[in-house]
C-alpha cells in the first residue's frame, strides 16, 4: 500500500490513502485522463496559430516511436507507453505540453509539414525528466518574434566572436556555439559545417570520457525504427570540451524560450536516462519548431529572407524614385528654373515646375507613378513622399556638397591656390561674401571654382577675415601654408592698409601676395577723374539728363529719324548710359554724342516745339546745357582723356594678357597724360573747341564773360597780381582748376594704384608662350629675371631656373616645329582670339615640364597659371546666378539652399554621383535609412 500512496494523478493530485473505489473514481472523471485516442493530421500552417483545438482521448493508447529525420524531409511518430508497474505514477499535466496528446505527422518536404505525435501513461522513475526538458507554456512555432529574427534573420550590428581557428578539432563543438553572439552570417557558417558529432576514434585515447561508470556512446547518433532501419539523428550533437550532449536544431533555430531547455543551454550529461531524455526531447513542440526552422533555413524558406527579400524590393523602388528627383532637382537648379509653386495643393492649377515635371516623368517611369498615385490616394499625412521643400532643400544641400567634395579635393592635391573674395547686395539686402578659388589641376589646367556663399554680417576688414578663416577651416583649406594670392576690390575693407582683409591673411601668410584686379582699377582711375572737381561731375551728370531724356520712345524715334537725314548711309546709333560697373561706358557715351552732336542738337529743337509741356520745358533745358561752350571743350577734353586710357582699359580685360605689356601700356598712358599737361596742349584744345563750334554754327563761341569781382585792396597789395589775373580769366581759371587738375589727378592716381606686385608679375610674364618665343638664348633675357620670385617664394632656386628656362626658350621652336598650322584652319583660330585664353596657349609648356612636377621650372609654370590680375572677371558667373536666382519671388529662400542653387548653376561641368547622393540622403535621418538602405 505504501507504494501505491505515491501514485500522482495526470492532474497533479497524489493518491496518498486513497482506497482502490476512490481512486478509480478520480482516474475517470480526470478530465487529462478522458483522452480520445485519435489520430489527427495537421498541415504545417496550423502549427503557427497559437490557439489549437485538442481532441478528448478517453484510452491512452500503446504504440511504438517512429522518427525519421534523414535529408530534407522529417517524419515523426511519438508514443510513450504507459507502464503499469508497481510504484508507478501518472504524469504530471505540466510535463507533458497541450498538444502533445494529439496524434501528429511530421513532413518537412517543401512548405507542408505534419506532425504526428501519441502519449501514452509512464512510468514514475521517468517523470522528472519530463519535468526537466519540455517547457509548460509552449509558443506557436512558424511565427518568428524580434527575439528571433534579431538573432537569425537579420545582420547583427553587435560585436561578433571570431569564427574558431581551424586547427580546432571540432569547430562545430556546441560548447562553442554557445559561447558566440550568432549573427546570420556566423548561423550559415555553423549551420553548413553541421552537427557535431565524433566518432570513438576522434576522441583523446580513443574513448569518450566516463561519468559515475556511464559514457556518451556513438550509438546515439543513430535510432532504430520498428521495421529495423536505423536513422541518424541530425539534431544531436556531442561537446568534446564538455562531454554533454546539445540539440544542434535548438541551439541555433530555437527561440528563446526553447533556449533555456537544458539540452540547449547547459546540455545534458544524464547517461543513465540519456534514451528517455533524447526520445523526451524529440517529442517536445519547441524541437519540433526548431526542425520545422532548420528544414525551412536549409531549403531557403525563411521567413526572414522573404520578409527582407520584400523590404529590398520596397528599397529598390524608392531609390529609383529618389534618382529621378536627385535628376530632376538638379536639371532645374542648373538652368536656373523656379522650384516651387505658390499653391502646391492637389487641386492646384498650377504647382510650381518640380512638381509639374514630376508629374509628366512619371508618364514614363511606372515607379514614380505607382508612388504619385499613392500620395494622392493615401489618407496619411504623415506619409513619405520625398517631393517636400525640406526634402528638397536636404538633397539640393547633398548635391552641393558632393561638388564641393570634388573641387576640394583637386584643390588639396594642387596645393598651391589663389583666393578671389567679394561682396555684394543681393535682392533681399542681405551682403552675400563670395569665395572662389584659382588652382592648376593635375592636368595643367587653370580651373576657378566657387566654394562658398555667405552671408556677410560685419562688412569690416577683421569681419571678413573672420569669415575667410571659418570657410577655410570648414572646408579643410590650408591656407596657411598653401595660400600664394588673393585678389579683392579695393574697397577699404579689403585692401587696407592696417585693418583690411589682405593685411589681415598677410599676417599669418606673409606669401599671399595681394593684387588688385588691373582692369578694376583702370576703371577706378576713370571714376576718380570723372568726379575730381566742380566741372566733370556736372558734365557728366548732364551727360546722363541727356541720356534719361531720350530714352522716351517718341524722342528715341525723334532722334533716330535726325540721324537718318543727317548721316545717310551711316548706322543709327543712341545714347549710352553711364555705368560704374562697365568701364568703358563713359567713353562710349561721349563718342556717340560727339559723332551724332548735329542730329541730338536738331532732335531737341524739334522737341521744343512739343505739345507736352514737360517733352518741351526739358528740351529747352537740353538743348541749352548741349549748346553751351563749356560742355562742347568738356566733351573734347575727356575725350581725349580716354582716347588714351580706354584702350588701356580694353586690354587690361583681354583674355591674352601680359603682365609685362600691361605695364607697360600703364606707364605709356601714364607719359602721354603728363605730356597733355602744358600750355601748347592746352591752346590747341582751345583751338579744336572753336573749330567745332563754328562748324556747329552755336551761338555760344567762348567762355562766358563773368563778371570781375572787386575786392578791397590793402597796404602794400598789388592790384594787378596774378592770382586776380587768373580769377578773373575764364579760360585760365578753366585751365589751372579743370585742365591741369585733372590730368594731374589721373597720372597720380595711375602711379599709385600700378604700383604693388609690378615685379612680381613682370617675372610671371616671363613663362608667356610669346615671351617664351622671343627669347633665344640666356643672353636675351635680362640678367634680374625671376628675382622677384625669389622674394615671394624662397625656397626656389633661381640660377637653376634660369638655366631650365634658357634651355627650353632655345628648344621651343623644335618642339612646335611639327604643329604649324595651315592658313584656314589658323584663319579660325585667329577669329576665337577673344574666346581663348593665355592658359591655353600654354599647354604645349606645360606638356613639357609635366612629368616632372618637382622641378622648380614646372612650379613656376604652374604659378603662371594664377590669373593674379583679374578679380571681377571670376565673380561674373557667381554674381549673375546670384541675381537670376534670388528673384522678387524667390528672395526669402535661406541661405543654405540659395548656396546650393548658386553652386549647381556654376560648377555645371562637375558631375554628380547619384548613388552616393541617395546614400548620404538616407543616413540623414533614421526613417530615410529605413526607406533608401538596403538590409
Amino acid at each position: 500500500m505504501s507504494n501505491a500512496n505515491n501514485y500522482v494523478c495526470l492532474c497533479g493530485k497524489k493518491r496518498m490513502k486513497l482506497n482502490d473505489t476512490n481512486w478509480k473514481r478520480h482516474i475517470l472523471a480526470c478530465d487529462l485522463v478522458k483522452l480520445k485516442n485519435t489520430k489527427t493530421i495537421s498541415d504545417v500552417s496550423n502549427f503557427f496559430i497559437k490557439k489549437r483545438t485538442i481532441d478528448q482521448l478517453n484510452d491512452l493508447p500503446k504504440e511504438g516511436i517512429t522518427t525519421d529525420m534523414l535529408g530534407d524531409s522529417t517524419a515523426v511518430t511519438l508514443k510513450h507507453n504507459c507502464m503499469d508497474t508497481k510504484g508507478q505514477s501518472v504524469l504530471n499535466e505540466d510535463n507533458i505540453p497541450s498538444s502533445s496528446t494529439s496524434c501528429i505527422t511530421t513532413d518537412m518536404l517543401g512548405d507542408s509539414t505534419a506532425v504526428t505525435l501519441k502519449h501514452n501513461c509512464m512510468d514514475i522513475d521517468d517523470q522528472n525528466i519530463l519535468n526537466e526538458d519540455i517547457p509548460s507554456s509552449p509558443t506557436p512555432f512558424g511565427v518568428l518574434d524580434d527575439d528571433y529574427l534579431q538573432d537569425c534573420s537579420t545582420v547583427s550590428q553587435n560585436n561578433e566572436l571570431p569564427i574558431p581557428s581551424s586547427n580546432y578539432k571540432f569547430p562545430n563543438d556546441p560548447a562553442i556555439i554557445l559561447e558566440t553572439n550568432i549573427s546570420s552570417n556566423l548561423l550559415q557558417y555553423f549551420f553548413e559545417l553541421g552537427p557535431c558529432q565524433p566518432g570513438v576514434l576522434d576522441m583523446p585515447a580513443n574513448k569518450f570520457p566516463i561519468t559515475n561508470g556511464r559514457s556518451f556512446r556513438e550509438e546515439y547518433y543513430f535510432k532504430k525504427l520498428p521495421d529495423g532501419k536505423n536513422i541518424k539523428r541530425q539534431w544531436l550533437a556531442y561537446s568534446p570540451s564538455k562531454d554533454k550532449m546539445y540539440c544542434f536544431s535548438c541551439l541555433l533555430f530555437g527561440l528563446v524560450k526553447t533556449k533555456k531547455n537544458k539540452f540547449v543551454s547547459t546540455g545534458t550529461q544524464d547517461w543513465k536516462h540519456i534514451t528517455l531524455r533524447m526520445l523526451n526531447h524529440e517529442m517536445a513542440k519547441e524541437h519540433l519548431e526548431s526542425e520545422i526552422s532548420r528544414g525551412q533555413y536549409s531549403s531557403n524558406n525563411r521567413l526572414d529572407v522573404r520578409f527582407r527579400l520584400t523590404t529590398n524590393n520596397q528599397i529598390a523602388e524608392n531609390r529609383e524614385i529618389v534618382r529621378v528627383i536627385f535628376e530632376i532637382l538638379l536639371y532645374l537648379g542648373r538652368q536656373n528654373i523656379a522650384f516651387r509653386g505658390h499653391d502646391e495643393s492637389l487641386t492646384s492649377k498650377n504647382r510650381g515646375n518640380f512638381l509639374s515635371l514630376i508629374k509628366v516623368l512619371s508618364k514614363y517611369h511606372a515607379p514614380l507613378a505607382i508612388h504619385l498615385n499613392k500620395i494622392e490616394n493615401s489618407s496619411k499625412k504623415n506619409r513619405i513622399t520625398f517631393l517636400s521643400g525640406q526634402t528638397q532643400n536636404v538633397m539640393l544641400q547633398i548635391m552641393s556638397d558632393s561638388i564641393r567634395s570634388v573641387i576640394l579635393k583637386k584643390v588639396n592635391d594642387a596645393r598651391m591656390f589663389a583666393v578671389i573674395i567679394d561682396t555684394t547686395t543681393d535682392i533681399s539686402k542681405m551682403e552675400q561674401f563670395t569665395f572662389v578659388v584659382r588652382f592648376v589641376n593635375d592636368e595643367g589646367i587653370v580651373e576657378e571654382r566657387l566654394i562658398a556663399l555667405k552671408i556677410a554680417t560685419d562688412a569690416t576688414g577683421h569681419g571678413m577675415f573672420q569669415l575667410f578663416s571659418k570657410i577655410c577651416e570648414k572646408h579643410g583649406l590650408d591656407w596657411k601654408n598653401n595660400l600664394y594670392a588673393q585678389a579683392y576690390d579695393g574697397a577699404a575693407a579689403m585692401q587696407g592698409q592696417y585693418s583690411g582683409l589682405r593685411t589681415l591673411v598677410q599676417q599669418q601668410c606673409p606669401r599671399a601676395k595681394y593684387i588688385w584686379c588691373c582692369a578694376h582699377v583702370i576703371n577706378l582711375v576713370i571714376v576718380d577723374m570723372c568726379d575730381s572737381c566742380l566741372d566733370t561731375r556736372n558734365f557728366f551728370g548732364e551727360i546722363q539728363a541727356l541720356v534719361e531724356y531720350f530714352g522716351a520712345r517718341k524722342r528715341t524715334a525723334c532722334f533716330i529719324n535726325h540721324q537718318k537725314l543727317q548721316y545717310p548711309g551711316q548706322v543709327c546709333r543712341r545714347l549710352k548710359y553711364l555705368s560704374s560697373t562697365r568701364w568703358t561706358s563713359h567713353d562710349r557715351a561721349i563718342d556717340v554724342i560727339y559723332e551724332k552732336y548735329t542730329a541730338i542738337v536738331e532732335s531737341l529743337e524739334e522737341l521744343t516745339l512739343s505739345n507736352d509741356r514737360t517733352t518741351s520745358s526739358q528740351a529747352i533745358s537740353q538743348l541749352k546745357n548741349v549748346t553751351s561752350y563749356k560742355f562742347i571743350l568738356m566733351m573734347i577734353f575727356m575725350k581725349k582723356i580716354f582716347k588714351i586710357t580706354t584702350p588701356v582699359s580694353v586690354y587690361m580685360q583681354s583674355t591674352k594678357l601680359d603682365f609685362i605689356e600691361a605695364m607697360n601700356l600703364v606707364d605709356s598712358a601714364q607719359k602721354r597724360l603728363e605730356e597733355l599737361r602744358n600750355d601748347c596742349k592746352y591752346n590747341e584744345l582751345i583751338d579744336e573747341v572753336k573749330q567745332f563750334v563754328i562748324h556747329e554754327k552755336l551761338e555760344e563761341q567762348d567762355f562766358q564773360v563773368v563778371r570781375i569781382r572787386r575786392k578791397k585792396r590793402m597796404d602794400g597789395e598789388n592790384l594787378h597780381d596774378e592770382i586776380n589775373e587768373i580769377a578773373n580769366t575764364p579760360s585760365l581759371l578753366f585751365k589751372f582748376q579743370v585742365y591741369f587738375f585733372v590730368l594731374d589727378t589721373v597720372s597720380t592716381v595711375l602711379s599709385s594704384r600700378y604700383s604693388q606686385a609690378r615685379e612680381v608679375l613682370k617675372d610671371l610674364s616671363l613663362l608667356s608662350v610669346e615671351r617664351i618665343k622671343s627669347f633665344s638664348s640666356i643672353q636675351d633675357f635680362p640678367y634680374d629675371s625671376f628675382d622677384a620670385l625669389q622674394s615671394w617664394i624662397p625656397e626656389l632656386n633661381i640660377e637653376s631656373l634660369r638655366t631650365e628656362y634658357s634651355a627650353f626658350c632655345n628648344a621651343y621652336s623644335s618642339l612646335t616645329a611639327g604643329l604649324n598650322l595651315g592658313d584656314t584652319l589658323h584663319d579660325a583660330q585667329e577669329s576665337d582670339d577673344d574666346w581663348s585664353t593665355n592658359e591655353n596657349d600654354d599647354e604645349q609648356e606645360h606638356t613639357t615640364c609635366k612629368s616632372n612636377k618637382e622641378n622648380t621650372a614646372s612650379i613656376l609654370q604652374l604659378l603662371s597659371k594664377f590669373n593674379l590680375t583679374s578679380a571681377f572677371p571670376n565673380l561674373y558667373l557667381a554674381y549673375k546666378a546670384l541675381y537670376t536666382i534670388p528673384s522678387r519671388l524667390r528672395s526669402t529662400m535661406s541661405q543654405l539652399r540659395l548656396e546650393s542653387l548658386i553652386l549647381l548653376n556654376c560648377e555645371t561641368d562637375i558631375n554628380v554621383d547619384l548613388n552616393q547622393a541617395i546614400n548620404e540622403l538616407a543616413i540623414s535621418s533614421t526613417f530615410m535609412k529605413k526607406t533608401l538602405l538596403y538590409s
